[in-house]
């Protein structure tokens, strides 16, 4: 429990909520991901009467461009569905 305190640290992600330019990336790799991601929302809405969703990234899990194809229209369209924006990466695809 210790470090997934210091992993969601929510008083300090509140202050740079209300104080800073931010994005929230995350990597996806499968639906609990977006269960953690839509909790952290709403925990941060709660405390910050500030919907970030607008500033939430999704980009897929893998090493390789394979799995990243693999996943590219399950993220997209998971992100259509939430308001969210897309991201690729495109540093390990290029190297």
């Amino acid at each position: 429990k210790g470090n997934e305190k210091k992993r969601k640290n929510f008083d300090s992600l509140s202050s740079i909520i209300k104080n800073h330019d931010y994005q929230f990336k995350f990597v996806y790799n499968d639906y609990s991901d977006l269960v953690e991601i839509e909790d952290m929302r709403i925990t941060l809405l709660g405390m910050t009467g500030i919907n970030i969703r607008d500033n939430i990234w999704l980009m897929p899990q893998g090493v390789s461009e394979s799995q990243f194809n693999d996943k590219n229209q399950e993220i997209w369209d998971i992100c259509k569905k939430m308001g969210w924006k897309y991201s690729d990466r495109l540093h390990i695809r290029t190297y």
